[in-house]
């Protein structure tokens, strides 16, 4: 979360409000596990939401791999980032770089 939101919502009156609206997003969403005594982020949670995921988790990324004429991939790329992201700049580099024609049916 934002440190600019935080400090707004402990600085509020109204922070019971927003947390149990914010835990009740979430639990519909099925990104935290809710516990009586706690609550806690599912990891689809932290990779989707967190801004830097791959301090979490250290092999989140997307590796698109070209193979040409040869048996090993020729050009390795890796995507970074938020899982939303990685799958937009996956699909982009594909679109741009491997895919070179574009069959029309008959």
């Amino acid at each position: 979360m934002n440190l600019v939101m935080l400090s707004l919502w402990q600085t509020s009156g109204t922070i019971t409000l927003i947390q149990s609206y914010l835990t009740e997003v979430c639990s519909d969403m099925n990104i935290i596990n809710s516990l009586p005594e706690y609550t806690k982020p599912k990891n689809v949670g932290l990779m989707f939401f967190s801004t830097v995921p791959d301090k979490l988790f250290s092999y989140t990324h997307i590796d698109v791999v070209q193979f040409h004429d040869g048996l090993g991939g020729n050009n390795i790329v890796a995507r970074k980032g938020r899982i939303q992201q990685q799958l937009r700049d996956a699909l982009q580099y594909i679109r741009n770089t491997i895919i070179t024609e574009k069959l029309e049916g008959l």
